[in-house]
């Protein structure tokens, strides 16, 4: 018989028997072994070194709550705090998943309430949702204006001075034979 915790993360459908370990997979020790390359880089890296980590535990720190593993509460909590600060929604759903992300396996918070105060501040905040677009194109940016047969740039003005002289020299004879 297998233990409840050997099988807290395997999903049965109706019917199905609770399976033994004679019924499982044969492990062997190459599935429980990452190599030395993996090892190394997952030695020198931190999750709970990005910016969004380093700003939530400044924050527990600052109101007396465990940063790592958080509970569901402070989770829940940082969330609203962002949310108080103002910033868009799209950027407090990232900082939360950075954190969640970075907890310990099997001790992550649950992000449901989060989730349903974010969507709350996203229907009552018009900044939450706010898209930046860029300035329209307008006509003299596409069409140049035309001055005395030449193009111009709609941005740069020509001078009355500049405009006769090169008029004047794009109908002077070339000393170029044609043949």
């Amino acid at each position: 018989m297998v233990s409840i915790e050997e099988c807290k993360d395997t999903v049965l459908y109706p019917g199905q028997e609770i399976p033994t370990i004679a019924e499982g997979p044969q492990y062997t020790e190459r599935d429980l072994y990452v190599s030395d390359e993996t090892r190394r880089i997952l030695e020198e890296t931190d999750p709970t070194d990005s910016g969004p980590m380093r700003a939530f535990m400044e924050w527990c720190a600052e109101q007396g709550r465990v940063a790592v593993p958080c509970t569901t509460a402070t989770f829940t909590e940082y969330g609203r705090y962002l949310m108080q600060r103002g910033l868009k929604a799209s950027t407090i759903k990232n900082y939360m998943s950075r954190i969640k992300t970075a907890m310990p396996a099997g001790k992550k918070p649950d992000n449901s309430l989060y989730l349903r105060l974010l969507a709350d501040y996203r229907k009552n905040n018009r900044r939450a949702v706010r898209t930046r677009q860029a300035f329209p194109i307008t006509l003299p940016y596409l069409v140049p204006k035309q001055t005395g047969g030449r193009s111009v740039s709609a941005t740069r003005p020509c001078s009355p001075s500049a405009t006769s002289s090169s008029a004047a020299a794009s109908r002077a004879p070339t000393s170029r034979s044609r043949t």
